[in-house]
């Protein structure tokens, strides 16, 4: 699978499953997907415990804008303006069988 690919399922399986709520219609949905390891997967398991200061900014530039000018974001993406997917979390979910939303609540 492609990152344009893995991208496409994420944005058409988890965000169209949010289109009733206030955070989609505001495009204000964020993932934890800025920072990536070697391997492609998300970096935030592991630097966070260690940086926890970098997430605390991050969510305070997300909910209160103002109060962050200039921030720039270590963990949190926008997932509507940035890419949303990449190759480790998409190959986690079998596409072929049910929806993203099915997939993650058997997987949780």
């Amino acid at each position: 699978m492609t990152v344009a690919a893995c991208d496409d399922l994420w944005k058409n399986k988890f965000l169209s499953s949010l289109s009733a709520t206030k955070a989609f219609k505001n495009q204000k949905i964020y993932d934890v997907g800025r920072t990536l390891d070697p391997s492609g997967g998300t970096d935030y398991f592991v630097s966070l415990p260690v940086e926890p200061d970098a997430f605390l900014a991050d969510v305070i530039a997300v909910t209160w804008p103002s109060a962050a000018a200039g921030h720039n974001m270590v963990y949190l993406r926008n997932m509507f303006t940035e890419g949303v997917g990449n190759l480790r979390s998409c190959a986690a979910y079998n596409l072929t069988v049910g929806s993203w939303s099915v997939r993650a609540r058997r997987v949780a």
